[in-house]
């Protein structure tokens, strides 16, 4: 029944976060390969909800953290699920606080999308990144999330970084519930839980 916190934070200066298959991922062009092409970042962009499921090429991406301005994400795993976790603030305690309140589910969930095709693996990056900003990456691993980017060990992961976690089950049920601690510690956040189809 363990939450656990997994790999670097990625820290985030503005715009949405994405979490994409290895299929959705080869088509994703974020903002273009010069940053002159911007159909795919506005899209994510113009998302009405902070939790949100896109067409990307056949398949569907998750777009994360909208409206906020969420400064830091971080896959957390719970038992087969997998969660993003985005803070837009949070007072120190705010990380162990949210691990011991997943632990009774202590939140409201929303459906996001049903049976995403995970193909093995999900990678979470940011929405204007495409495939070929990894394709000189140094790859390194933490907890079972490998880390891509062009430093390696460097912590925090940051735009141009991509964090990914293994998804061994064929399809995934996404949703999304809001966190909002109002008494100490004090902390806005969202949750992206990743939960595998067993049937």
């Amino acid at each position: 029944m363990e939450v656990a916190a997994v790999g670097p934070v990625f820290s985030n200066d503005g715009g949405p976060m994405i979490v994409l298959s290895p299929e959705g991922l080869a088509s994703w062009r974020g903002s273009g390969a010069d940053h002159d092409d911007l159909r795919d970042y506005d899209q994510a962009c113009n998302c009405d909800e902070d939790v949100t499921a896109i067409p990307v090429g056949s398949t569907l991406g998750v777009v994360v953290g909208v409206t906020e301005g969420y400064a830091t994400s971080q896959w957390l795993r719970h038992e087969a699920d997998w969660i993003v976790v985005s803070w837009a603030y949070g007072d120190d305690g705010c990380d162990d606080r949210l691990l011991e309140a997943l632990l009774v589910d202590d939140f409201t969930w929303h459906p996001v999308t049903s049976g995403l095709p995970a193909g093995g693996g999900l990678h979470l990056l940011h929405a204007a990144s495409m495939w070929q900003d990894f394709d000189t990456s140094v790859k390194w691993t933490r907890d079972d999330v490998a880390v891509f980017t062009r430093q390696a060990g460097r912590e925090p992961a940051v735009i141009g970084d991509m964090l990914t976690v293994p998804a061994p089950h064929e399809r995934y049920d996404v949703e999304a519930a809001p966190v909002h601690f109002t008494d100490a510690p004090e902390g806005l956040g969202l949750l992206c839980r990743f939960a595998p189809v067993m049937h």
